[in-house]
Formats: C-alpha cells, sequence, structure tokens
C-alpha cells in the first residue's frame, strides 16, 4: 500500500521524510538536523489510556471483579489526587486538573466525548478477567474514536487526527504470525465487545505489534499509560541503542532526540527496555513485534555492541560479583575501576568537562569493561547491585549501610550508561539517587570505615545533581524537569547545612 500524500506532507513539516526499503520496511530520516534535546514529532495520540494502578494483571481472577476507579489523568496520565475534575457530559473522562480538562476538550474530548447512557465499556470490561481489561478498553476506545471522526463534519476534524486515521490504515496486524492462544484471547475480547469479531481481532493484533507504553519517570519505569499512535509507529523503527525517546507530554505523544542527528540519518525509538540483555530483547522483539532485530548494539563490532555481548554474558547461578557484600555490615569495598571510569566518562560527556562526543564515551566505556568477568559486569551482576541498592535503601544510613548504598548506586549508574543513551531519563534519576546516597552518607557520624573509592563530599553531589539537571532538559517533559529541580534544590539545601557542620 503506498503511503497517503497527507503523511508525507505532515512529516515534512517536521522535517522527516519516511523512506521504504526491503529489509525495515518504512523508515523515518531526517532532513534537517536536530540538536540533542530537539522535539522530532509531536501531535497527540489516536488513543490514550491511562493505566489502572493496583488492578490485578494475573489470569486466575474472577471474571466479575470489581473494576478498579481510574487513578491517571485521561490527559496527562499524571496521578489523581483527592480532587479531580470530570467531563460533565460524559463523567468517564477524569483528570488532574481544570487545565487538563480544557486541554482536552478543545485537543479531541469534542469530537468523541459521548453521554453517559452510550458509555458502556464499564460493563463490558466487568464481563473480563481484569488482566484483559485493559486490551477491551483500548479496543473500545480506539472503534470510538475511528467511528466518530468517520461520522464527524470532516471540515472540524483537526489534520493531526486525519494524518492518524490514515496511518493506522497503513500498520501491519501480522494476524497470520500470531499464536494461537493469544488469537483466541483477542477472540473473547472481540466477543465481550460486542464488535465485529473479525475487525476486532485484527484492531487487537494492530495494538499488540504497534502500541507504544507510556512511562512516568519520575518514579522510576512505572507504567502510566497505554498509546496508540499510528504514525509513530508507522514511521520510527527499532534501535536498541536508539536515537530518540517517545513519551507522552500534556496529552501529546512526543518524540525527542537523544543524539545529535544529521540530515540522512535514521530515527529510531526503543520498542524494549534497553537494560535487558541481548536475548531477552531479541526474545521480546521476535514474540511480540516479530522481528529479528540488527540494530548496531546487536550486531557488528561497535564500542556500543562489544559491551553489549559482555552484557549478555551467563553467569552461573552461585556466581556474585567479587565485591558484593553478603552482609550490609561488613566493611564497605569498592566500586571497582571500570564503575569508577564509565561514571566518570559519563559525566564528563553530560557536563562537557571534556569532550561532547557521544562515540568518545562509548569507546572509553568498552575499553574499560573489556577485561571484566562475567561476574562482575553482565546483567547479572546489575541485578544483584540493584537489589543491594534497594536493601540500602530501605535501611536507616547509619555506619556501612551509607557507604553500601553509595557504592550500589554506583554500580547501577554504571550500568545504566553502558545500556542506555547518556541522555536518557532513567540515567538522570540514578544520578540523582547516588548524589542522594552521597549526601545521606556525609552526615555527620554517618561514615564508616572501609575502602571506599568513592569520594564522599559536597564536589560529587553537585556534580551529580548538575548532571541529572542537564539530562532531564533534554529528555524529560515538564513535570519531570520539574521534579528534578525541586530534589536538587533539597540536595543543595542539605549540602549547604552540611558543608557547615562537616
Amino acid at each position: 500500500m503506498s503511503i497517503d500524500p497527507r503523511i508525507d506532507r505532515y512529516l515534512a513539516t517536521h522535517g522527516v521524510r519516511l523512506t521504504t526499503d526491503a529489509s525495515a520496511g518504512h523508515r523515518a530520516v531526517a532532513t534537517k538536523a536536530f540538536a540533542r534535546g530537539a522535539t522530532i514529532l509531536s501531535l497527540p495520540p489516536l488513543y490514550l489510556l491511562p493505566t489502572r494502578d493496583g488492578e490485578p494483571d494475573d489470569d486466575d481472577r474472577d471474571d466479575e471483579a470489581a473494576e478498579r476507579p481510574p487513578t491517571r489523568c485521561t490527559h496527562c496520565l499524571d496521578m489523581l489526587g483527592g480532587r479531580r475534575a470530570r467531563c460533565s457530559q460524559c463523567h468517564a473522562a477524569q483528570y488532574c486538573s481544570m487545565r487538563c480538562l480544557t486541554q482536552h476538550w478543545t485537543l479531541r474530548h469534542h469530537l468523541t466525548c459521548r453521554p453517559p447512557n452510550d458509555n458502556t465499556a464499564a460493563e463490558k470490561t466487568r464481563r473480563l478477567k481484569p488482566m484483559y481489561r485493559d486490551t477491551l478498553r483500548m479496543l473500545l476506545g480506539v472503534h470510538h474514536t475511528l467511528t466518530s471522526v468517520a461520522q464527524a463534519d470532516q471540515r472540524r476534524v483537526p489534520e493531526w487526527m486525519h494524518v492518524q486515521v490514515s496511518a493506522w490504515q497503513h500498520l501491519q496486524t501480522h494476524h497470520a504470525r500470531h499464536p494461537k492462544h493469544v488469537l483466541a484471547q483477542y477472540t473473547e475480547i472481540s466477543r465481550v465487545s460486542q464488535l465485529d469479531a473479525e475487525g476486532a481481532v485484527d484492531m487487537l493484533c494492530r495494538f499488540g505489534c504497534n502500541n507504544f507504553a507510556a512511562y512516568d519517570w519520575r518514579t522510576g519505569v512505572t507504567p502510566a499509560g497505554h498509546v496508540c499512535s499510528p504514525l509513530a509507529s508507522l514511521a520510527f523503527n527499532h534501535a536498541c541503542r536508539p536515537t530518540a525517546l517517545a513519551l507522552v507530554e500534556e496529552g501529546r505523544h512526543v518524540v525527542r532526540a537523544l543524539v545529535q542527528i544529521a540530515p540522512g540519518d535514521q530515527i529510531t525509538v526503543a520498542y524494549v527496555d534497553a537494560l535487558y540483555p541481548r536475548a531477552r530483547r531479541q526474545e521480546v522483539l521476535r514474540e511480540v513485534y516479530y522481528f529479528a532485530c540488527r540494530c548496531g548494539r546487536c550486531a557488528g563490532d561497535s564500542p556500543v555492541a562489544r559491551v553489549d555481548a559482555l552484557l549478555d554474558r551467563s553467569v552461573p547461578g552461585d556466581a556474585l560479583p567479587a565485591l558484593l557484600p553478603l552482609d550490609l555490615a561488613d566493611p564497605p569495598r569498592g566500586p571497582e575501576q571500570w564503575a569508577l571510569h564509565v561514571v566518570d566518562a559519563l559525566l564528563d560527556l553530560v557536563l562537557g568537562t571534556l569532550s561532547n562526543d557521544e562515540s568518545a564515551f562509548e569507546r572509553l566505556a568498552a575499553t574499560s569493561v573489556e577485561d571484566t568477568q562475567a561476574a562482575d559486569m553482565s546483567f547479572a551482576a546489575y541485578t544483584h547491585w540493584r537489589e543491594c541498592q534497594d536493601d540500602c535503601l530501605e535501611l536507616p544510613a547509619h555506619g556501612p549501610v551509607g557507604l553500601w548504598a553509595c557504592i550500589a548506586a554506583h554500580y547501577v549508574l554504571a550500568f545504566y550508561a553502558l545500556a542506555y543513551p547518556p541522555f536518557h531519563p532513567l540515567v538522570a534519576r540514578q544520578c540523582l539517587r547516588l548524589a542522594q546516597t552521597v549526601a545521606a552518607a556525609m552526615a555527620p557520624g554517618q561514615c564508616a570505615g572501609g575502602d571506599v573509592a568513592i569520594p564522599v563530599d559536597v564536589r560529587v553531589v553537585r556534580r551529580l545533581c548538575e548532571a541529572a539537571e542537564r539530562i532531564v532538559r533534554v529528555a524529560g517533559c515538564v513535570r519531570e524537569v520539574e521534579m528534578v529541580a525541586e530534589q536538587v534544590r533539597r540536595l543543595r539545601e542539605l549540602l549547604g547545612v552540611r558543608a557547615k557542620v562537616i
């Protein structure tokens, strides 16, 4: 199927051209330069479904289990507080503020709002097990949106909506490649939806291999919503070391550059968590998106590919990192030199201390880890250090626990720097985490003996805070920037107090 000229025109206004090749299908190529942090594409999704925190995701709950009330804003996906705004016509859409209600109505809700007596989604979802309810909500929501657009006065339909609807028609379903048990689940969901069975199953197949997940980066990789954004799905291919990040910002699906992108460069996003080891990423991409990844991180001999091969090493079940504590009362030791070098190189890159060249950082990182043992530098090692960090943070930062928290947080940041692009929101979050643990260890009477290679001082905390702020200004949305700024402000106030005491 040839691409609708409307899609080409829309992308052209954003400096993007859609090309086609036999191996990758459609590809988004930049027609102009994008600086790191520049917005490449920003448009409302065809449909945005907030997650309902606390709704069970297991398969053994009764079909009639109580439906969880909405917990996130229909527009921006932020958490709903005690006082929430609600659409006065449909009563279904709920918002964290009147500002979001007004923006959502102006942007799209005026086209798709339906009266309460026509709002049967809640009744239908109660007939399904909780783990399938979001899929049904997505099906009903997208179907209603497509129907509303088709029936509306086309002069009232905004251009972005025409583009999204057209892109939806171009998405592949991969129906024949879906496993039988998945198609059986889709058939049951379509039966409950009371829509045309064949058409509903095809829609569900499109969701499964084209939808995006929205995350609340402020709390880690916390799912905040499901995003049906056909234009982004059609245009942007996957790479395990992506050049851009897709996120939801003020009700819009935004694609933002993570690196310097030159004219002619392909623009890619990540469909799976880049922290997964290679074997796990390949498995998910084959089973969910139906392709084998051959990106520069998965194949070849680049520095990023060599580091990825080391992270993918298998480790015997009883093998632990050499410096991992068996008891948090043990004298702290570490981090190892490779972890120190990787984090120092990351901060130099982000702060522009030595170089703004990401390829130089990648080469230095690869050199730093090339002689490491699998037990010390692999996905299994990351898991151990992440668990150690979490255990330390649950305890008072007294004695060696505070220093072990610093060491574990430093290792986690090193692994993030190896797996994610340097200007990824999770890297910023871990910079803040390390700054917080170092600041806590600086408290009078908290430091304990041990062979700790991290300087526990004001300079380190300030450097980490500045790095977090710079990263989140590139990749974070408005609320993430505000969150980081507030945490940095508190840390600096704390440092001012402690610098006088120490």
